[in-house]
């Protein structure tokens, strides 16, 4: 009997010894799944596909990937995965739901500080030996206790960022929509996004990807030298209404871990953004993330390999489908 097909998008990198050990209970692949037709092709007659933040898993894609059941996001956030068509077609989707918490949180806390204290503009002036423009970004600097930070999206990461922060500003609110408005959740109250915008010195990302947060109507209504981090995905902001305020002032530094295109192209504007600093992708590398990471998706295809669905499964009512395409063991549960 021939073993599975687990095939890994090629954006992963390389394959390591901790995926060859599904071997040889499973065949093991590296594909390009750039667009529809590689997925498609890549698929046929795969069990399981391992997938990143960007391979195009739309309705019409999983459509085409009738042997497939379960797709693994190697990651948190599953946007680039329609769920729904999930659930319809039966097929399983699974991702790592505490991956890199720690280091991404890490990560906007940094770009944070180093936004509220202009260190890019230090740098630059110290680099031109400009002792006048230090002076200058110095005398309208705060003290860090006395600024509000804005969180979007209070989930593991956002939650992680409150309980790091919590010693640095003088106040943390957020805003999440499966909250309710005005409740407190870890000493940080829920409040609109529209008050998140409006009150906050720093605001940083941590929505799924979806609707547009920060966006022309939304810099508008910014406090004067906002400070504006994204390390959750670049869907969520209008990258070209935000050159626009930093370049008349209303954003006084940014903080892009994520953009909308990756990488970016060499004639992009925000690679000469003033007051940025750009990242590309780098929030949840760390030294023990990566191996975390590659263990909880192991974990996820081993599940499947024994006929149980995820042990982390995003798209749950898809075990009530009529259509499910692994027929799933309930006699040991999985480690939640």
């Amino acid at each position: 009997m021939t073993a599975p097909l687990v095939v890994f998008s090629a954006r992963l990198g390389a394959l390591t010894q901790m995926e060859e050990q599904l071997l040889p209970r499973a065949r093991v692949a590296v594909a390009e799944l750039s667009d529809r037709d590689s997925i498609a092709a890549a698929a046929e007659g795969a069990t399981i596909l391992v997938v990143g933040a960007v391979e195009p898993l739309d309705a019409e894609t999983l459509a085409r990937i009738p042997s497939v059941v379960a797709v693994i996001r190697r990651g948190i956030g599953v946007d680039n995965i329609d769920l729904d068509a999930a659930r319809r077609l039966g097929i399983l989707v699974g991702n790592v739901p505490a991956a890199s918490v720690e280091e991404v949180s890490d990560h906007a806390l940094a770009l944070l500080l180093a936004g509220l204290r202009r260190l890019s503009e230090f740098d630059a002036a110290a680099r031109a030996t400009d002792g006048a423009a230090t002076a200058r970004i110095g005398s309208s600097l705060p003290p860090l206790s006395s600024t509000t930070l804005g969180i979007v999206g209070f989930g593991r990461i956002g939650r992680a960022l409150a309980r790091k922060a919590r010693s640095v500003f003088g106040e943390i609110i957020a805003c999440d929509p499966l909250l309710e408005l005005r409740s407190m959740h870890d000493s940080v109250r829920i409040v609109p996004l529209d008050e998140v915008v409006a009150r906050s010195d720093a605001i940083s990302l941590h929505a799924p990807g979806g609707a547009v947060v920060i966006d022309e109507r939304a810099l508008r209504a910014v406090r004067p030298g906002v400070v504006i981090v994204n390390t959750a995905r670049g869907s969520l902001v209008d990258e070209v209404a935000l050159a626009r305020a930093v370049a008349d002032g209303r954003v006084g530094a940014v903080g892009l871990d994520v953009t909308l295109h990756e990488p970016l192209a060499d004639e992009d504007p925000l690679r000469t953004l003033p007051g940025a600093i750009l990242t590309g992708h780098a929030a949840a590398k760390g030294k023990e993330s990566a191996a975390s990471l590659r263990r909880g998706v192991i974990d996820n295809i081993e599940d499947v390999l024994d006929g149980r669905s995820p042990r982390f499964l995003a798209n749950p009512d898809v075990l009530e489908s009529a259509r499910l395409r692994l027929a799933v063991s309930t006699e040991k549960e999985n480690p939640r």
